[in-house]
């Protein structure tokens, strides 16, 4: 395994709190199939006809 040397813990709260934010808010937004996530996927099908990258409608 790569080890970079950086670890959670040589991140400040505020980092780690705002990346746990973000996070779970990604994750909600995949779940419940709707929102800002569902509207940039289909916006860049629109636009490249295509999705982003890494990333298939199931």
């Amino acid at each position: 395994m790569l080890n970079c040397g950086v670890g959670l813990w040589d991140y400040s709260p505020k980092v780690i709190h705002q990346a746990a934010i973000t996070l779970t808010s990604y994750l909600e937004d995949i779940v419940a199939d709707s929102g800002p996530w569902r509207m940039f996927s289909q916006l860049c099908q629109q636009m490249y006809g295509h999705p982003v990258p890494m990333y298939h409608e199931p």
